[in-house]
C-alpha cells in the first residue's frame, strides 16, 4: 500500500523543507574504459550503449518521488540483459528452446563487448580481437541458463560479423565501430511467480533532440515494444521469453 503522505501537499514551511529533502535525484552511470588504442574502435559500442543509457536516465525526469526512485533502481538489475537484446533487435520467441541460436550467440558476444574488457586477456589477429569460445559460452549460460546448450557458430549482424573459428575454439571480433540498433528503456515490471515480465521500449540510437535554449535532451518515442520474461534461478536471472507488445497503456 502506498504511503498516503505522498499525496498530501505540505502547507507548513518545515514540512515543505522536509518533503524537499525526501526527493531523490536519479543517478546516471557511465562506465569509463581505459584501453589501448588498438581496441578503441571496438569499445566504441560499449561507450555508445552506456552513454545512451545515461541519456535515457536523464530523460526519465530530474526529480521523482521516493517510490518511483526505488522502482528505477530495481530496474538496474535487468538492463544488462536488455542492452544486448535491444542492440541486435532480437526476434521474439516463446521459449529459449525455440529461439534462433544464431541470435542467442550474437547476444552473448554483445554482452561481453558491453562490459569493461581487460585487453590483456585477449589475443589479436590482424584487425580482429580473439575471444575464447569458453567466455562466450559462459556469457550464454548467464543469459539463457542450461536448459539449451550453446551451439557455436559464425553470426552476422547489421554491418559486422562475429566469426567462429572451430580450430582455435574462438571468436574473431572486428576492431571497428559496431553500432547497436536500439537501446532499451523499461516501461514497467510485473512479478509473475518466480519470473518478472518487463515491458520494454526500443528506442532508435542517436535520435535524441536538444532544446537550443535550455540544452535539455529529449528522448525519442520507442519504435516498438517487447515483453521480456526473466526467470529467477539459484544463480540469478535468465531470459526465458521475448514477445512482441503493443503500445502500453499509460496509467
Amino acid at each position: 500500500m502506498e504511503d498516503s503522505r505522498l499525496d498530501r501537499v505540505p502547507t507548513d514551511p518545515e514540512e515543505t523543507e522536509e518533503a524537499a529533502e525526501d526527493f531523490e535525484y536519479p543517478e546516471t552511470r557511465q562506465k569509463k574504459h581505459n584501453v589501448p588504442a588498438i581496441i578503441v574502435g571496438l569499445l566504441t559500442v560499449a561507450l555508445a550503449v552506456y552513454g545512451i543509457y545515461s541519456l535515457i536516465s536523464l530523460g526519465l525526469g530530474a526529480v521523482m518521488e521516493r517510490r518511483e526512485a526505488k522502482a528505477r533502481a530495481a530496474y538496474e538489475t535487468y538492463y544488462p540483459f536488455l542492452i544486448p537484446a535491444a542492440a541486435i533487435d532480437i526476434e521474439p520467441f516463446e521459449d529459449v528452446t525455440v529461439a534462433q541460436m544464431s541470435e542467442l550467440v550474437e547476444m552473448s558476444v554483445w554482452a561481453l563487448l558491453s562490459e569493461q574488457l581487460d585487453p590483456a586477456q585477449y589475443d589479436y589477429q590482424g584487425d580482429e580481437l580473439v575471444i575464447p569460445q569458453a567466455q562466450v559460452a559462459a556469457s550464454y549460460q548467464k543469459f539463457f541458463g542450461t536448459e539449451r546448450p550453446i551451439e557455436h557458430m559464425t553470426v552476422q549482424g547489421y554491418g559486422y560479423e562475429f566469426a567462429y573459428d572451430a580450430a582455435s575454439a574462438s571468436y574473431r571480433i572486428p576492431l571497428s565501430t559496431i553500432t547497436p540498433l536500439y537501446t532499451p528503456v523499461i516501461v514497467s515490471a510485473e512479478t509473475v511467480g518466480n519470473s518478472v515480465v518487463l515491458t520494454v521500449g526500443l528506442q532508435s540510437v542517436g535520435m535524441y533532440e536538444q532544446d537550443m535554449k535550455t540544452g535539455e535532451l529529449t528522448a525519442p518515442e520507442p519504435d516498438k515494444y517487447i515483453r521480456v520474461t526473466l526467470r529467477s534461478v539459484s544463480s540469478g536471472w535468465y531470459m526465458s521469453a521475448v514477445r512482441s507488445s503493443g503500445i502500453p497503456e499509460v496509467a
